[in-house]
C-alpha cells in the first residue's frame, strides 16, 4: 500500500505531494517471531490484557530507509501521517502478528476510529516502558511476574522486534511511572504524553496501562506498532 504525504503551509489550501510512503507487512525471521510469541504469552498470562501488534516495512519514494538514518521524531511524524488513513488502520486490525501468543480473545475485533497523527505528543523511551510495567505489576486484578522474569520477557519482545539493531527508537503515549522506582528519562512532547482512550482511539478502555507504542528501526526499514489495553 502506498500513501502520498502532502505538505502545505496553509491548512485552507491543498498541499503539494511531498513524499510517497509505502507500507506493507514485514515478516521477521522465525527465531525472532518465537521470541515475540513467548513474550506475548507472558503478557497474556493476565487474562485482562488485549493487544494488537503490526510490523510494517516502510519505504519513502519507493526506497527503504537507509540503515544509518537517524530514527528521529520528524521521520516518525512522516510515517504516522501515512498511518492516519483508513486503509492503514485496517493493517493494524488484520496484522498476522495479532495471532501470536494465545491468539485473539474475541471472535471479532472492536473496530473504532484512530488518530495516528500524534508524533509531536509522544514520549521517547529507551525501553517498552508500559509493557515492562504491565509484565511486573499486572492489571491490578491479576498479579504480574517476578521482576527478573518481567525484564526477561520485555527483552524477548524488544529483541524480537529489532534484532541486533542499535539504531532504533521507541515512542509511546504513556509515561508510566512505578512507585518506589527512580523516574526514568523520557523525551516527551509539550503535554508530557497522551491518554490514548481520549486522544487516539476508543479501542483503549481507559485504564492505567493503556498505551500505543511505535518502534522505528531504520536498519530493517520497519515500523512496529503495539497497542495494549486491559478490560
Amino acid at each position: 500500500m502506498t500513501i502520498t504525504v502532502f505538505d502545505s503551509l496553509d491548512d485552507n489550501e491543498p498541499g503539494v505531494p511531498e513524499e510517497i510512503i509505502g507500507l506493507e507487512y514485514h515478516f521477521l525471521p522465525p527465531e525472532r517471531q518465537t521470541k515475540i510469541d513467548l513474550a506475548l504469552r507472558g503478557l497474556q498470562a493476565d487474562l485482562h490484557l488485549e493487544f494488537m501488534l503490526a510490523v510494517l516495512r516502510v519505504t519513502i519514494n519507493n526506497r527503504p530507509l537507509n540503515g544509518a538514518t537517524p530514527p528521529t521524531r520528524a521521520l516518525l511524524r512522516k510515517l504516522l501521517q501515512a498511518m492516519d488513513t483508513e486503509d492503514a488502520e485496517v493493517m493494524l486490525y488484520e496484522s498476522p502478528y495479532n495471532d501470536l501468543g494465545a491468539g485473539r480473545r474475541e471472535e471479532e475485533p472492536r473496530i473504532t476510529w484512530w488518530d495516528f497523527d500524534i508524533a509531536d505528543e509522544l514520549c521517547e523511551f529507551q525501553d517498552l516502558r508500559s509493557v515492562r510495567a504491565f509484565l511486573e505489576f499486572g492489571s491490578g486484578t491479576s498479579s504480574g511476574h517476578p521482576k527478573s522474569e518481567a525484564q526477561a520477557l520485555h527483552d524477548l519482545l524488544l529483541q524480537g522486534l529489532v534484532g541486533d539493531s542499535t539504531n532504533y527508537a521507541i515512542w509511546g503515549c504513556a509515561n508510566v511511572r512505578t512507585a518506589g522506582a527512580p523516574e526514568p528519562s523520557a523525551n516527551c512532547g509539550a503535554n508530557g504524553g497522551l491518554w490514548p482512550a481520549e486522544h487516539v482511539s476508543p479501542w483503549f478502555r481507559g485504564v492505567f496501562w493503556d498505551d500505543l507504542l511505535f518502534i522505528l528501526n531504520p536498519p530493517e526499514s520497519t515500523l512496529s506498532i503495539l497497542a495494549i489495553t486491559s478490560s
